[in-house]
């Protein structure tokens, strides 16, 4: 919805719209384009001002945002971020989808959970053994596989998220507060 959408788009693969994905440990700021930037537009001739999102990760479960998911081309992937100014870049493991929050589309939950435990299942551990876990989050149901332990109740997605909070941004006061004190942004 916003107008750097399009950079998600391939030549013939234009991005299609999956569903919501509440992802917790990231918090959103606004990030407002000061005269100057390649962004900026001015107010005096009636334009409106670009405010872009900028997802920090915090690392706290308790700060969440509801994201929009896009199936894209992996050339869009290649290309989204080329020329933004922002310290912006693209993780494949840092957010962590809750598949069982009511934020998330039952439709992707239900496709990422399937596609997490293909892989998993289907992917021997690395040589270097696989790493001690403290327990599931959320009560989630705990699968085998390998003699390793899957948490079926988050899976990772790639995402775009900030390197830092940028200069200038403001921080976005929650939509809502759940019941566990989880503070989500949208």
């Amino acid at each position: 919805g916003f107008p750097l959408r399009r950079n998600l788009d391939a030549p013939g693969a234009p991005a299609e719209f999956v569903g919501w994905a509440l992802v917790r440990g990231v918090k959103m700021y606004l990030d407002p384009k000061p005269r100057g930037c390649r962004e900026w537009v001015d107010p005096d001739i009636g334009e409106r001002q670009r405010v872009n999102p900028a997802l920090v990760c915090t690392g706290d479960p308790k700060d969440a945002n509801v994201y929009a998911c896009y199936a894209v081309a992996e050339a869009a992937c290649l290309r989204a971020l080329l020329g933004e100014p922002r310290m912006l870049g693209m993780t494949p493991d840092t957010a962590l989808v809750d598949l069982r929050a009511e934020e998330t589309s039952r439709g992707l939950a239900a496709f990422l959970a399937g596609e997490a435990r293909r892989w998993w299942s289907s992917t021997p551990p690395s040589s270097g053994g696989s790493p001690r876990r403290e327990g599931a989050s959320g009560g989630a149901k705990v699968a085998e596989g390998h003699g390793r332990s899957l948490d079926e109740g988050r899976v990772a997605m790639l995402a775009v998220v900030a390197h830092g909070v940028p200069r200038g941004a403001v921080p976005v006061e929650p939509a809502h507060v759940k019941d566990d004190g989880t503070r989500v942004t949208s």
